[in-house]
């Protein structure tokens, strides 16, 4: 029987051209992230990477790809995080419009909005003339409050 590292291995497909470094799993998936069997029960890939090359994760532990590549199981990508620390590093919405996280149009009053979540709370930056504007500010407020936030602190 061929080991659990083996048979990791088998389904990662590193590019060394790709620029990102990252590692792409290319077997099964669950919908967002890649899966690999031990015995009948289906584990995330990247949380088997982690364990194989950095360690146990603790419970409650949620492991957060810096890269924001939910498809990467590098190791280098990967960090323990909270849930709350995982949250801060998302990207946009599927739903966003503006092209800035955090910022929506606001038809009534033509402006557009920032917001920011925190503490399970969404809470209100301003209202601005420009979807710029509004980025800007969401950033700048997310950089007060996220210490998990990869893209605002590559960018700032």
């Amino acid at each position: 029987m061929r080991s659990l590292k083996r048979r990791f291995y088998e389904k990662v497909r590193v590019t060394p051209s790709d620029p990102a470094g990252c590692w792409e799993w290319v077997a099964s998936f669950n919908g967002r992230y890649g899966q690999i069997g031990v015995g009948a029960v289906p584990l995330l890939a990247h949380r088997v990477s982690y364990e194989l090359h950095v360690g146990p994760i603790p419970d409650g532990m949620h492991i957060d790809h810096i890269c924001r590549n939910t498809h990467c199981v590098n190791p280098d990508h990967l960090r323990l995080a909270t849930p709350a620390q995982n949250a801060q590093n998302l990207g946009l919405s599927a739903k966003n419009t503006t092209g800035f996280r955090g910022v929506s149009y606001d038809k009534k009053s033509g402006k557009f909005v920032a917001k920011v979540k925190r503490g399970g709370h969404t809470h209100y930056v301003g209202s601005f003339p420009t979807a710029e504007e509004a980025g800007r500010a969401a950033t700048e407020r997310r950089l007060l409050w996220y210490s998990h936030n990869v893209e605002d602190r590559m960018t700032a």
